[in-house]
């Protein structure tokens, strides 16, 4: 390949080389080139063509600046040096740009774009929902145009007040500034603020909404019952729960794979708590089981053959039929299907299991989380301690105080 030919121009120091295919206009594309020699060192950029615009009248220009540059010892000395600090420059535009932006954004603006898309992806689809309604009920009217920067803890008492002065309950209230927090930890967690939550000193006030209806045995068995009748699906489903403490998501999910008849165990997978736990077959779950025709895939499927969704209205519409919640205002006092399970852990109880033993079974996190059925047994402890006065009274010996002898005891 032979060497390009260089050509030289009027102004010193510029010069260009022709295309050897590429035309411009009536002749063909040229590259212009400077290069200027200074302190014994010759300094040599490339520009560009003149079909991106160079000319040999600009080339000469910047060779002057380039010049200059050298002489008086400030600016780059070479075209490399000046993109490169123009790079530089813009970076940092963009970087001051994007603190500004960051600064300016407000509470509504980052639940709409950041926040609430992520929590689609990470959260149930209810909660998400919810979620949403929360923020425009309560959050948007109150601090949504609030920079995220500026919240305080008046703020933040703001949107307390406003709901109870609308009377909402205790729970809400703290679901409310719950999802406040959420939102500002995840904006903490992408470098948008930063510091503690400026709700913490904000109390909601304690409440526990823990649902605590037990069923009667005469109440299990009438509920099964009717059930049986209208679905046996879900009137064997409400069986196993009742008799293992499985939860509904569990129950959906049981795979036959995960049913093992010989040992009488169920290996409960995928589990709320994150921990996966065995559970025991009572000879009549054993038996249900035997009874169903198919072995493979999910136990319960749903009339499309996949996983069920979610717990069955026929389950609301017995219950109600037969009066479990009759005279109940309190959520918290009304039977559901998850009665089953708390009616499995408090039969545990009540029979004398130990708490952590239950606290296994049931596939809690904590022990606290089992402590709410400890109430249970308060009949079996007061027994107990009776039992314990009765035997020590029976062994008691009786305590002599010695007489005084000599005015010495």
């Amino acid at each position: 390949m032979a060497k390009r030919k260089w050509n030289k121009t009027r102004y010193p120091g510029v010069r260009y080389r022709e295309h050897e295919t590429r035309k411009h206009g009536v002749g063909w594309d040229r590259y212009f080139s400077i290069r200027y020699r200074f302190d014994s060192k010759m300094y040599e950029s490339g520009l560009g063509w003149t079909s991106q615009g160079w000319t040999t009248e600009k080339a000469s220009s910047e060779l002057a600046e380039l010049k200059k540059n050298a002489k008086t010892g400030s600016g780059p000395l070479t075209l490399a040096e000046k993109r490169d600090l123009a790079r530089q420059g813009k970076e940092a535009e963009a970087q001051a740009k994007q603190e500004e932006e960051k600064q300016a954004l407000t509470f509504g603006q980052y639940f709409e774009k950041t926040y609430h898309p992520a929590a689609a992806v990470s959260k149930k689809h209810n909660t998400w929902k919810q979620e949403g309604s929360y923020c425009k009920v309560w959050l948007k009217p109150n601090i949504g145009r609030m920079r995220l920067m500026d919240l305080r803890p008046l703020h933040i008492e703001k949107i307390k007040r406003a709901m109870v002065k609308k009377k909402k309950a205790p729970r809400t209230i703290q679901a409310v500034l719950a999802l406040a927090r959420q939102v500002w930890n995840h904006a903490r967690n992408n470098d948008i603020v930063s510091g503690d939550w400026p709700g913490r000193s904000v109390k909601a006030g304690r409440f526990d909404n823990r649902r605590m209806r037990f069923l009667t045995h005469d109440e299990c068995e009438a509920l099964i019952s009717k059930l049986r009748e209208v679905s046996p699906q879900v009137a064997n489903m409400a069986l196993l729960s009742l008799d293992t403490g499985m939860r509904a998501g569990e129950i959906f999910s049981l795979t036959w794979e995960n049913v093992n008849m010989d040992t009488g165990q169920i290996r409960v997978m995928d589990t709320k708590s994150g921990k996966n736990r065995t559970a025991y077959m009572t000879q009549r779950v054993k038996d249900m089981f035997q009874a169903l025709e198919d072995d493979q895939g999910l136990v319960f499927p749903s009339n499309t053959g996949g996983r069920v969704g979610q717990i069955s209205a026929t389950v609301v519409r017995i219950i109600k039929a037969i009066g479990l919640n009759d005279g109940i205002t309190d959520s918290r006092n009304k039977a559901t299907f998850h009665s089953f399970r708390h009616t499995f852990a408090s039969r545990l109880v009540a029979n004398g299991t130990d708490l952590y033993t239950v606290k296994e079974l049931m596939g809690h996190s904590t022990l606290a989380m089992t402590e709410r059925y400890s109430h249970v047994s308060n009949d079996s402890l007061e027994l107990a301690v009776k039992r314990m006065e009765q035997a020590t009274a029976k062994k008691a010996v009786a305590v002599v105080i010695p007489l005084a002898v000599n005015g010495k005891k």
